[in-house]
């Protein structure tokens, strides 16, 4: 009853695959999990066509122009960006230890630490008018200047506490 029952869906008498015939009457022998083929045809599925391989050469030598070009200009900015990382650890060494003294006085201060350049700008800020003269102290303006490169430098402005000139 099984083997009566896979041959019948809703009525229809089912085909079996593996016997098919072609429009020609020749069978077309498949095997499971296989497509049907057309036979006669020039082409082989062994290998690429000529076509494919131009492509394909094609987008390799545009990756290889172009993933240098990227790499060095990565490689360019990961460089630039330690030597700004250096100059701002200098303006915070240049703060921190050589302005951090209280009796520090308006003028200007040059220095080299780890290699770079600095100069540190001491102005007494007159946007205070009122300073307090009994305790001696005045509000300093503070700008630090780190060479970065030839040209360009790192700018840091901050205020203190000073001595009048």
């Amino acid at each position: 009853m099984m083997a009566e029952q896979r041959g019948v869906i809703l009525g229809r008498a089912q085909r079996d695959p593996r016997t098919e015939k072609s429009r020609l009457g020749a069978q077309i022998p498949w095997t499971l999990g296989s497509s049907p083929r057309v036979t006669g045809s020039k082409r082989s599925d062994s290998g690429f066509t000529l076509l494919e391989m131009l492509v394909a050469v094609a987008i390799l030598a545009a990756l290889v122009g172009i993933v240098p070009r990227t790499l060095a200009t990565a490689r360019g900015l990961v460089d630039r960006s330690q030597d700004w990382m250096e100059a701002r650890l200098v303006a915070d060494h240049v703060l921190n230890g050589e302005l951090s003294d209280p009796s520090l006085r308006p003028g200007t201060r040059r220095g080299t630490v780890d290699g770079r350049r600095w100069r540190a700008v001491l102005k007494r800020d007159l946007d205070i008018p009122d300073q307090t003269p009994e305790t001696g102290r005045v509000l300093l303006a503070v700008t630090v200047e780190v060479a970065v490169t030839g040209s360009q430098t790192f700018e840091v402005e901050t205020m203190r506490i000073g001595l009048p000139e």
